[in-house]
């Protein structure tokens, strides 16, 4: 069974890289415009595609052969909406991904220093390539 529909999945383009994140949310309220952020991080599985990032849930959920992984979808995003940003010191494992109107911003800790270091590279390459081939484009 597919996490989400593959009609949706498609316009991502070609999956690029995966792994485990530690997640944290920052809400601006709209209103109030007061930065909210939840403390605790969640633990989510997230997928890289050329145009796009995917954010699933991990559950380990009972099988024939014990405890399995299951995901469940829970949000993605389209890459020409998106920002990406280093964190300041003592956040080596660290980056943000923020959507341009800065509501939205997600705060990943990786495992390591290199694999934050690999995913910040690639996303950035990703925006460099799609801002680069937006250039040429009129928009009405």
């Amino acid at each position: 069974m597919s996490i989400f529909p593959k009609d949706d999945i498609r316009k991502l383009g070609k999956l690029l890289m995966h792994g485990s994140f530690n997640v944290w949310t920052v809400h601006k309220d709209r209103y109030k415009m007061k930065d909210f952020i939840r403390f605790k991080p969640s633990q989510r599985q997230i997928y890289l595609f050329e145009r796009g990032i995917v954010f699933c849930k991990i559950r380990m959920e009972p099988s024939d052969q014990g405890l399995s992984p299951h995901y469940s979808f829970k949000k993605s995003m389209k890459l020409m909406t998106l920002s990406i940003h280093q964190l300041g010191r003592g956040s080596s494992r660290k980056f943000e991904i923020a959507n341009r109107n800065g509501l939205e911003k997600y705060i990943l800790q990786a495992a390591s220093k290199e694999i934050r270091d690999c995913w910040f590279s690639e996303i950035s390459q990703l925006l460099l390539e799609q801002q680069n081939n937006n250039k040429g484009k009129v928009t009405c």
